[in-house]
């Protein structure tokens, strides 16, 4: 089977009644596509996935050429809204955008490893519970063929306060972002991170984590960093500006050009 999203997914559904393509019996799919750019990806039952590394842009007649796919069981994941408890028998390829809805929880246990396959986002509203152990780790990182960083995940309200991320590999996020939420992060190992942001009040815990990356806190947030290791490659270190308070506390810094860069702080 043959998946095509558009980036206008609407208009892809109205054409074909819904975005997908399936081949004939002998393996071959035709599609009268309108122009426009798609992400594409192939699948087929009980066979690991495989997809165009972008967006493709489609003006005339084109083949996509074979592809072979090798036997394997995962689980993809669509865009939309996400619940429910996620077990390591399978590995999860990220599809599209995840949301937590308000008054939604998603388990992940540990050993689940999830590979994004495209720049989409974990976006939170409701609870995430990530959390892995000292031996049976959560990797959440980009699928190997991807060229660049998955979005990241974007935790946001009061209601995701109660979110807890520990014992997780975190690898190639454009952004882990927090806005007016207290997610708490322990015995995490950020990798390839280029923002961590915290704004708009937030007061999220970072105890005992890895982290290699940028961090901002901005906006009036009061986060508490507790026993962390921040390993750094060169420019901003931690960045804090726009009346932010956060707390330090038996960190270690490594490596970063700059490791504090403030305007008109009090840092605790």
């Amino acid at each position: 089977m043959l998946w095509v999203w558009f980036e206008e997914d609407d208009i892809l559904s109205d054409k074909f009644g819904a975005p997908r393509l399936h081949t004939d019996e002998d393996g071959y799919f035709n599609a009268d596509l309108l122009i426009g750019n798609y992400y594409v990806h192939y699948s087929c039952e009980n066979h690991i996935p495989q997809f165009l590394i972008a967006s493709r842009a489609f003006y005339s007649d084109e083949d996509l050429g074979i592809r072979l796919l090798e036997e394997g069981v995962v689980k993809e994941i669509e865009r939309g809204n996400k619940s429910g408890i996620w077990n390591p028998d399978q590995r999860y390829y990220i599809f599209g955008n995840m949301i937590i809805d308000y008054g939604d929880t998603l388990e992940i246990n540990p050993g689940c490893e999830l590979y994004f396959c495209g720049g989409f986002s974990i976006n939170i509203f409701g609870h995430l519970m990530a959390q892995g152990t000292d031996t049976d780790t959560i990797l959440i990182t980009r699928q190997e063929f991807l060229n660049g960083q998955w979005k990241g995940i974007f935790i946001e309200g009061q209601e995701a306060a109660g979110s807890k991320i520990e014992y997780c590999k975190i690898i190639d996020s454009k952004y882990i972002n927090i806005s007016d939420a207290s997610p708490v992060f322990e015995h995490n190992n950020f990798k390839w991170i280029s923002d961590i942001r915290i704004h708009d009040s937030s007061a999220p815990v970072f105890r005992n984590n890895k982290i290699i990356g940028t961090v901002r806190c901005t906006g009036y947030s009061h986060p508490c960093f507790y026993r962390n290791v921040f390993n750094g490659y060169g420019g901003i270190g931690i960045y804090m500006s726009d009346c932010t308070t956060p707390i330090f506390e038996y960190n270690t810094f490594n490596n970063h050009f700059t490791v504090f860069w403030y305007y008109s702080e009090t840092i605790a």
